[in-house]
């Protein structure tokens, strides 16, 4: 199972995300979940690199392992265009979720940062 942990700050804005896991839907190379999270999730990394300039800091420590976080001194602006795209990530896993919950899990948290 992917195990989708999504840290909020205090005010609700999303801080951080980590994904860990396989979804053991189908044997690798054809785990249509898991290409979809793969998609979702790297789709939305390049695309506020691409569109705002910005570029998250991710760590890839092993297969099956994804975190990241925005850097400090984005404008308050910026991150707000950020947060839509990471609003809209969530909607989409979520969406997995839905349809595939033995294979994808999404959790919120409070983030300490």
């Amino acid at each position: 199972m992917v195990t989708v942990k999504v840290y909020r700050r205090e005010e609700g804005k999303i801080a951080e995300i980590e994904i860990e896991g396989h979804a053991g839907y189908a044997p690798s190379g054809q785990d249509l979940v898991c290409a979809g999270i793969s998609a979702v999730t790297i789709g939305m990394a390049n695309a506020i690199h691409q569109l705002l300039g910005v570029d998250p800091v991710r760590r890839m420590w092993k297969s099956g392992f994804l975190h990241f976080h925005l850097p400090e001194g984005i404008t308050a602006d910026v991150e707000g265009k950020i947060h839509l795209l990471l609003e809209a990530m969530l909607l989409s896993l979520r969406s997995m979720e839905e349809s595939y919950g033995k294979y994808i899990r999404v959790i919120e948290e409070m983030s300490e940062r």
